[in-house]
């Protein structure tokens, strides 16, 4: 998903879409209408995702662009938990966009001691939260111009929340490795608050997944934390990497 002269380029996986059901809920999802053929549908969540994404990592020196894979060896898919004959990414830092339903909210990320971080956002997920937090249930196949209006809002909502998404998980590859305070909280009260930046806003990337300004809008409406940049920068710019804002290094003393 993401590349920079010292990393392997990283990319966007391809997904599978579905929707038609208003307020779709683990009990009804699998009687959703399969899009997936109808390309300007796919493109369109594509291609919100993809911009959301670039857009999170736009002042770093990453790429975002689609995922490419290959067969990977016998020892490969070992050591990433896969049969022999695995289809592995050729990039370091990449997320998955995945179709099951899922408990366990926008996104998820593993590993990351021993090998690669493995990332994961949720399509119904987003569906879902953007139904929610939007109220957008439009009909499904569009017939009038009001519906076919809000069926693109409601497509383009979905990926922009997919887009964010995958940015925050892309900080938990950065945190194995770099001090960055991910799943933190917007209120200050709490003991993991966000650090505000200088207009002492908190709409951050790094927050637990699912708030409602993750489906409206992208960088930098919603941006990192001032410490998290530095991480950031030093994760993809070499850990040296130094500026007026970021005069310490942020790297962990260990790290996979």
């Amino acid at each position: 998903m993401l590349q920079s002269v010292a990393k392997p380029e990283s990319k966007l996986l391809s997904m599978v879409l579905k929707t038609d059901i208003p307020e779709v809920s683990e009990k009804n999802f699998t009687k959703a209408a399969d899009f997936g053929a109808t390309h300007s549908y796919v493109d369109s969540v594509q291609g919100s995702a993809l911009d959301a994404l670039k857009k999170a990592f736009s002042q770093f020196p990453v790429t975002v662009r689609l995922a490419s894979s290959h067969k990977g060896s016998i020892v490969e898919c070992l050591l990433n938990a896969e049969l022999p004959g695995c289809s592995l990414p050729n990039e370091q830092d990449w997320v998955y966009v995945s179709g099951p339903w899922t408990e366990v909210g926008t996104g998820s990320t593993g590993g990351g001691v021993s090998g690669a971080p493995q990332s994961v956002v949720f399509y119904w997920v987003s569906l879902q939260n953007v139904q929610s937090y939007l109220k957008l249930n439009p009909l499904f196949p569009p017939v009038t111009n009001t519906d076919r209006l809000n069926f693109a809002t409601l497509l383009q909502a979905v990926g922009i929340g997919i887009g964010n998404a995958a940015a925050h998980e892309m900080g938990h590859h950065v945190a194995y490795k770099f001090y960055i305070k991910m799943d933190c909280s917007p209120n200050q009260n709490s003991a993991n608050a966000c650090q505000p930046d200088s207009n002492n806003d908190v709409t951050d990337f790094e927050i637990e997944g699912g708030i409602k300004e993750e489906y409206m809008y992208v960088y930098p409406q919603i941006h990192w934390q001032p410490d998290s940049v530095c991480a950031i920068q030093q994760y993809f710019g070499g850990d040296d990497w130094r500026d007026a804002n970021c005069t310490r290094s942020f790297k962990k003393p260990t790290h996979w």
